[in-house]
């Protein structure tokens, strides 16, 4: 199969991007408004004899050989509306046993097959291009309207192409990133706050050999609706195993989300944390970013995990009812202490909040190739309220953009004064997610 795709790609990179106009003149360049007066689908006959066209012209190219060899496709219109921006672009996906082949050539700089498990993947991949393809600077994933559509019928005008596409399905990204977030959220910290994660069919477990608290000890991904107590007994024995308290995370992506209440019976069961997830994407805003801080902060990476080791005990251990934490188990120091690096796809940072030289936090990133996830942020309490807090993370997103990340990420609990700092800061709640323990 692949092989017919590699033939039908050579075949594309006959075509050079142009459009034929009403008159059928053969345009390679024009300005946008004269685009959007003259343009009409050309016929796949025209494309071939003109060699020229443009991404939808290429994708109705590849749509009739692909479909000519038996090869199954799907079409996608990615859209851009912004004010001072608008960009459209198609795609042609084609299936190969079990994956899904991107077939691209009006963008030369994607002049390839690109392969995927998921066709979420593909256009997330092509999402991430739009900046840099349409010299979007100040580009807001919000934006982004995508439809998947069938053949369309030549002649088509500029504007009836772009309805006859949204007239079909609409596809909407926004669990596919919840999933990404969910999978970063028990896997990235494996080899620091997680030593193991034991899957099982109905669930996850992950937790850790030195801290016996809810944090590094938890149940996740439950798929148990009809057979929660099976679940429970499971857990109980796993637990037993490792010497730690049974806690359940409930997130959207567990399929009893919306009937938590009623599993989690507040006879049998207490809710002992409700924590926001909450993402950050506007990387051209970080400059604005208001702060009161008049100190000179600044992040330093150390690999001294006996000193990170004694600044968290310090930040956490305040006895604070404003502090979400007020006080941690003592394992977190064998956490640091113990820890050999990471050996998944994840890679971790820490870094030092120092002002003046003098040590007063510390914080961490980990990050894989899309998500760059912030942890770990604890400050001193007599350091705080001088808006180091918000100086850290605005450096943490200028070192997230540095690395061409497209999303910062990161967990804390609802209804402190961290998650109100995030939200002002231009952070975004995605989800809350719930722990559970029986009382």
């Amino acid at each position: 199969m692949i092989e017919k795709i590699n033939e039908v790609l050579e075949k594309l990179k006959e075509i050079k991007y142009g459009w034929i106009d009403n008159s059928g003149i053969v345009h390679k360049k024009a300005g946008r408004n004269f685009f959007i007066n003259n343009y009409r689908l050309q016929t796949i006959e025209e494309t071939i004899e003109y060699k020229v066209g443009t991404c939808w012209e290429q994708v109705e190219l590849a749509r009739y050989y692909l479909e000519k060899e038996d090869v199954s496709v799907q079409t996608y219109l990615i859209l851009y509306n912004q004010e001072n921006k608008i960009a459209r672009h198609s795609i042609l996906i084609a299936e190969n046993f079990g994956e899904y082949c991107l077939v691209e050539n009006s963008w030369k700089i994607e002049n390839c097959i690109y392969t995927a498990e998921r066709v979420e993947d593909i256009l997330v991949k092509i999402i991430d291009l739009f900046p840099q393809m349409y010299k979007i600077y100040d580009f807001d994933m919000s934006k982004i309207e995508i439809y998947k559509y069938d053949k369309p019928e030549p002649r088509l005008d500029y504007n009836g192409f772009t309805e006859y596409c949204k007239n079909q399905e609409r596809i909407l990204l926004d669990k596919y990133f919840l999933e990404k977030l969910n999978e970063f959220y028990i896997y990235a910290n494996k080899g620091l706050y997680i030593d193991e994660i034991i899957e099982k069919p109905l669930y996850k477990l992950a937790h850790s050999y030195f801290v016996k608290d809810y944090d590094c000890n938890y149940v996740i991904d439950i798929d148990g609706r009809e057979n929660f107590s099976e679940i429970e007994k499971d857990v109980e024995l796993e637990m037993k195993r490792i010497d730690a308290e049974a806690c359940y995370i409930i997130t959207p992506m567990s399929n009893i989300y919306q009937e938590r209440d009623i599993i989690f019976n507040p006879n049998e069961y207490k809710e002992v944390s409700k924590e926001v997830w909450q993402i950050f994407e506007n990387f051209n805003n970080i400059d604005n970013i208001a702060s009161k801080c008049n100190l000179n902060v600044k992040l330093e990476k150390t690999t001294n995990m006996k000193m990170l080791a004694e600044i968290n005990q310090k930040s956490f251990n305040t006895n604070d009812i404003e502090d979400p934490y007020r006080s941690i188990d003592s394992g977190y120091n064998q956490i640091y202490e113990n820890y050999k690096g990471t050996t998944n796809k994840y890679k971790r940072d820490f870094y030092f909040i120092k002002v003046d030289e003098k040590i007063v936090g510390i914080t961490m990133g980990v990050y894989d190739d899309r998500i760059y996830g912030i942890y770990g942020l604890a400050v001193l309490k007599e350091y705080r309220g001088k808006g180091i807090g918000t100086e850290c993370l605005k450096q943490q997103l200028k070192i997230c953009n540095r690395k061409n990340k497209k999303m910062a990420f990161l967990q804390t609990e609802d209804g402190y004064y961290p998650a109100k700092l995030y939200r002002k800061i231009g952070f975004k709640d995605v989800c809350t997610a719930y722990y559970y323990v029986k009382k």
